[in-house]
């Protein structure tokens, strides 16, 4: 499952965004599934300086139409205290989803073991999955899209926070299936 298509994020500690980002655009209002096999590194777990900040969500990947604070869609993740929670993170017409509006929860996972997260576009919807190595669903979750997509946009990538920077080190391993 992890290959040669695949690459290395890493975000350092004290920063935000993740070394092994590339510009990856598109150029059409509906797009591809998007879909890679997603490996954290074993040690994934953090506290934030401020407890209140534990919620914040950090992203994962996923794409943009124009602008990613007006139309995007990305999984978003967090240290619960055992696990790692899996999220939507969406913006709809420049404003963010949150869950105290809607369901963004999609499932947990387990540091160091292979997941395959997968975004699809339909009738007006973000379908986000997650499967284990044996394909097994995790959890799935629909979210509802802007009305109006820019149809040029680009892929977004890891990035850590909320307001805080990475109290350590994160490795992730995002390969194409």
């Amino acid at each position: 499952m992890l290959n040669n298509k695949c690459r290395d994020f890493l975000i350092f500690k004290n920063n935000h965004k993740s070394v092994g980002r590339r510009l990856v655009l598109f150029f059409k209002k509906k797009r591809k599934p998007l879909k890679y096999w997603i490996k954290f590194d074993i040690d994934c777990e953090y506290k934030t300086k401020d407890p209140k900040n534990q919620k914040d969500i950090n992203k994962l990947f996923g794409y943009s139409f124009g602008f990613h604070h007006k139309n995007s869609v990305r999984f978003g993740w967090r240290f619960n205290g055992e696990e790692l929670e899996i999220v939507s993170y969406v913006y709809r017409d420049g404003k963010r989803v949150n869950e105290w509006d809607e369901n963004i929860y999609i499932g947990n996972i387990e540091c160091g073991k292979k997941y395959l997260f997968e975004i699809k576009m339909d009738d007006g919807k973000y379908f986000l999955s997650i499967r284990d190595e044996k394909h097994n669903l995790i959890g799935i979750n629909y979210l509802n899209h802007g009305k109006k997509l820019f149809p040029i946009g680009y892929h977004l990538w890891p990035y850590f926070g909320g307001n805080e920077k990475a109290p350590k080190d994160f490795m992730f391993k995002i390969c194409k299936p």
